[in-house]
């Protein structure tokens, strides 16, 4: 997973499924950065990144405004996603992997995205035939 989801955009160092996270337990922070269908699969995967190793710190407060941007565009709240995501940016002194992806689907999207069908929030990431990376919305 680390690498299909690296090589797309989202800038972070150490990704997990969220499965493996929750074997993991409490022995790792992470932030959860949305679900994703990865090239050749079907099933939709929630990747977290790891933030830290022994998890006993507290959930630092950009990690806290990610959750809360993510939780907008999950439902389809693209005008306060865009504001958290930047928020999120500015909280992390300027750059933040999984914000940037995120804004940048939505000026990808730009006004094309019609919501008429369910919204689930799910990316996909894929290869194109010519070696180029794509994606795609999904909806339910």
């Amino acid at each position: 997973m680390n690498e299909n989801l690296c090589a797309f955009g989202l800038g972070t160092e150490l990704l997990i499924s969220l499965s493996t996270a929750q074997k993991l337990g409490s022995r790792f922070q992470v932030r959860q950065l949305g679900s994703f269908i990865l090239a050749g699969k079907r099933i939709p995967v929630v990747a977290c990144e790891v933030l830290s190793i022994e998890g006993t710190e507290a959930v630092p407060g950009w990690a806290q405004t990610f959750q809360q941007a993510l939780n907008c565009w999950n439902a389809g709240d693209f005008d306060s996603a865009s504001k958290m995501f930047r928020l999120t940016i500015e909280q992390r002194q300027g750059h933040d992997g999984p914000s940037e992806f995120y804004l940048a689907e939505l000026r990808r999207m730009g006004p094309r995205l019609d919501l008429a069908g369910a919204w689930d929030g799910t990316v996909r990431v894929g290869k194109a035939d010519s070696a180029a990376a794509e994606t795609g919305l999904m909806r339910k």
